[in-house]
């Protein structure tokens, strides 16, 4: 039989990694998966013809 309390301590130090890698990393992607629809809209919306801004342009306003 394995020890409980190793296996407790074990799955709280596992689930306190989790949490820093969720608090650490989970902020990044959300900000950059909001970035990437924002600059979507922005530079890619719209549809009449090539864009001069795809070459790193602003877009004309």
């Amino acid at each position: 039989m394995m020890d409980w309390e190793i296996v407790l301590h074990a799955l709280n130090g596992l689930s306190l990694t989790v949490f820093a890698l969720v608090v650490t990393v989970g902020p990044i992607v959300v900000g950059t998966w909001f970035y990437m629809q924002w600059y979507d809209n922005r530079h890619y919306d719209r549809r009449d013809g090539d864009l001069p801004n795809r070459k790193g342009g602003h877009p004309q306003r």
